[in-house]
C-alpha cells in the first residue's frame, strides 16, 4: 500500500504527532497548537512511547465532512500498514474522546468553531480583533468550547470566557461587567450545568463476534452473546469484534495470524457492524494487535494471561509458609575475631550508646561521649539515647 510522505517521520521518536486534513491531505500542526481542534475538521494523530509502542487516532469534530472523515479513515489504514500493524486505532468524536486520548493534553482542549474548508488555518494570529464566547467545563480534564455569543449559550454550573476585542471577562455565575451587558443584553434566568454523567462501569452487557471475509465480503459471526468470554475463544488467525455498544464502543482484536486483508480491513468492518447494528454514529471503535490488548479488553476476560505470563505447575513459597534453606551452623561473636573479615565485608563496628549522665558520673555526657570515641580511635558510631 502507498505510504503519503508525511509517514516516514511518524513513530520516529517518542511524542505527539498530529496532522489535520486539509483538501483531502495530510497537514502537519505544530507542537504549539496541539489540543486544539477546529469542529469542522478532522485529524489523525500518533503517540509514541519509548518502547516504542503506538496509539493512533482519528479524531472528527460535530461539523466535518464525511469527504474529510472517508480520508481520515484511508489515512489510519496506511499509517497502521507503514508502522506494520502494531498501533492500537482509536476514532474519537468530539467531546466524547477516550482518557488515552486526553492524557496527551496537559492544559485540556479547546474546540474552535469552523475549520480549514472555511479560511482557518492552525497558524499562531493575534485575534485582538474578535468577540467570541468560550465555555470551560471538565475538573481532571479540562474542555473549552467556543460557543454562541448569547446568553443561551450560559449556565449556573460553569465557567465562561467572554472576549470582547482586546478585554477579556471570566464569568462564574457572579455579576455581570456593563461592556457585557452592552453586547448580550440583562441576564436572564439560566438553567443548571448541562454536564451529562457518562456511567461507564456498567460492563455487563457485551458480545463477541469473529469477522471474516472468506464469502468475499466482510462478514460478523456470533461467537458468544454475553460476557464474561475465555481467551482460548480468541483464535491467532481471525479478527474479532467486541461489541460493547451499550457503552457506544466496539474493540476490535486483530490476530497475529490472521491475513492481512482482514487485519486492515478491521476498522471498515467494524464501521460497517455499526451500521448494521443501528448503533449511534459516534461510536467509538478501538482496533488492537493481538499483544497489545487495553485494559478495558482484558476486563471482559477472567483470568487473562499475557505473553509470557503462566500459571505453570512450579510450587511458589507463599507467606506463613517456610522455604527449605540449608541449615550452616553460625557463631556471630567469632566475626570481630577475623580481622580480613571485618575489613573487607565491614562486618566490626561500635555502637557507643551514652545515656544521660546520672549523679555519680563526672563531667557532662558530651566530654564523656568524646573521650569514650578518643579511646577508640573514633571507630565507634555515636547513639545518643534518653534512659
Amino acid at each position: 500500500m502507498p505510504q503519503h510522505k508525511e509517514f516516514d517521520t511518524a513513530g520516529k521518536k517518542p511524542g505527539l504527532q498530529v496532522w489535520c486534513i486539509e483538501k483531502m491531505d495530510l497537514a502537519p500542526v505544530p507542537p504549539e497548537l496541539h489540543g486544539n481542534f477546529y469542529t469542522g475538521d478532522s485529524y489523525i494523530l500518533l503517540h509514541t512511547t519509548s518502547a516504542p509502542s503506538y496509539n493512533v487516532h482519528s479524531w472528527f469534530g460535530d461539523e466535518t465532512s464525511q469527504d474529510e472523515r472517508g480520508a481520515a479513515a484511508i489515512f489510519m489504514i496506511q499509517e497502521d500498514d507503514f508502522l506494520h500493524g502494531a498501533p492500537i486505532q482509536f476514532t474519537e468524536f468530539q467531546n466524547q474522546e477516550s482518557n488515552s486520548f486526553l492524557s496527551y493534553f496537559k492544559y485540556g482542549i479547546t474546540y474552535k468553531k469552523c475549520g480549514v474548508a472555511s479560511g482557518f488555518k492552525h497558524t499562531m494570529t493575534n485575534e485582538l480583533d474578535t468577540q467570541r464566547l468560550i465555555h470551560v467545563k471538565g475538573r481532571r480534564v479540562i474542555k473549552a468550547s467556543e460557543v454562541a455569543m448569547n446568553w443561551s449559550s450560559f449556565n449556573r454550573g460553569d465557567c465562561f470566557i467572554i472576549q470582547l476585542k482586546e478585554c477579556i471577562y471570566h464569568w462564574a455565575g457572579s455579576s455581570e461587567p456593563e461592556a457585557v451587558i452592552q453586547v448580550l443584553g440583562p441576564k436572564p434566568d439560566l438553567p443548571a450545568s448541562s454536564d451529562i454523567i457518562n456511567d461507564k462501569e456498567n460492563q455487563s452487557m457485551a458480545s463477541l463476534y469473529m469477522i471474516s471475509d472468506a464469502a468475499g465480503s466482510m462478514k460478523a459471526t456470533l461467537v458468544v452473546d454475553k460476557n464474561p468470554f475465555k481467551q482460548e475463544m480468541l483464535s491467532p488467525g481471525e479478527c474479532y469484534i467486541l461489541d460493547n455498544g451499550r457503552n457506544h464502543q466496539l474493540l476490535v482484536w486483530k490476530g497475529s495470524d490472521a491475513n492481512k486483508d482482514e487485519r486492515q480491513a478491521s476498522m471498515r468492518a467494524a464501521s460497517q457492524f455499526i451500521d448494521e447494528n443501528n448503533y449511534p454514529k459516534k461510536t467509538q471503535i478501538i482496533v488492537m494487535p493481538a499483544g497489545g490488548e487495553s485494559t478495558l479488553f482484558k476486563q471482559f476476560f477472567p483470568n487473562w494471561l499475557d505473553k509470557d505470563e503462566t500459571t505453570g505447575p512450579s510450587k511458589a513459597y507463599t507467606i506463613g509458609s517456610i522455604a527449605n534453606v540449608e541449615q550452616i551452623p553460625f557463631d556471630a561473636s567469632k566475626l570481630h575475631d577475623n580481622k580480613v573479615m571485618a575489613a573487607q565485608r565491614r562486618h566490626a563496628s561500635l555502637r557507643l550508646v551514652c545515656p544521660a549522665p546520672s549523679q555519680g558520673l563526672k563531667g557532662s555526657k558530651d566530654e564523656l561521649t568524646v573521650q569514650l570515641d578518643d579511646s577508640m580511635g573514633g571507630a565507634a558510631t555515636q547513639v545518643r539515647s534518653s534512659l
